[in-house]
């Protein structure tokens, strides 16, 4: 079962979401870093953050 559901079932939501992922390999002149680094450093940095919130967002209450 993933962890997400686990939370959900075991829990009964999803009440905050703390995102504390960074990846950054080296610190070079931008003209150094290459596109696979930047890749890398885009998904982990952008990309995880953005489909972690998506997921949990699904399961967060909407509170007023």
């Amino acid at each position: 079962m993933p962890r997400r559901q686990r939370a959900v079932d075991e829990l009964g939501g999803i009440d905050i979401l703390v995102n504390n992922a960074a990846h950054q390999a080296t610190f070079k002149d931008i003209a150094d870093i290459s596109d696979d680094e930047w890749q890398s450093t885009f998904e982990v940095n952008i990309h995880a953050m953005f489909y972690l919130a998506k997921a949990a967002v699904a399961h967060m209450p909407l509170r007023i």
